[in-house]
């Protein structure tokens, strides 16, 4: 990586995986990267067993050996140990929750009949 990134987005997906034989779920790890201009880029993705403080502080110590560097704002979800490995590992970064994963789960928290006036309220905003 021959130029900072000042904001990058993090986020997993579970995908269904063959190993051994056997289908399990992994967690998928994703890192995009803004530059300066504005052009995202993806950084890295990787498998892990799960979504959990360890594995994402892993994979950022990689993506930083990998030379990432001039990360000032990173945007995810509301993971815990995900931000708990963002205050370790990117320590001048600032952090914010992703207002698509808000949405999500203040969603879950509503009446389904509900959820359409309040979803477009929020779009409003």
């Amino acid at each position: 990586m021959d130029e900072p990134y000042p904001c990058l987005i993090l986020d997993a997906r579970y995908e269904k995986v063959r190993d051994g034989g056997i289908i399990t779920h992994r967690a998928v790890l994703i890192a995009i990267g803004i530059n300066r201009e504005g052009k995202p880029q993806v950084l890295g993705v990787e498998l892990a067993n799960r979504e959990s403080q360890s594995s994402w502080k892993d994979f950022l110590v990689r993506l930083k050996e990998r030379g990432l560097w001039g990360v000032e704002f990173v945007v995810s979800d509301d993971h815990a140990g995900l931000k708990k490995a963002i205050a370790e590992v990117l320590t001048e970064a600032a952090w914010q929750r992703c207002h698509v994963h808000f949405l999500r789960n203040a969603l879950d928290d509503l009446p389904r009949r509900a959820d359409d006036d309040c979803l477009q309220d929020a779009l409003d905003l």
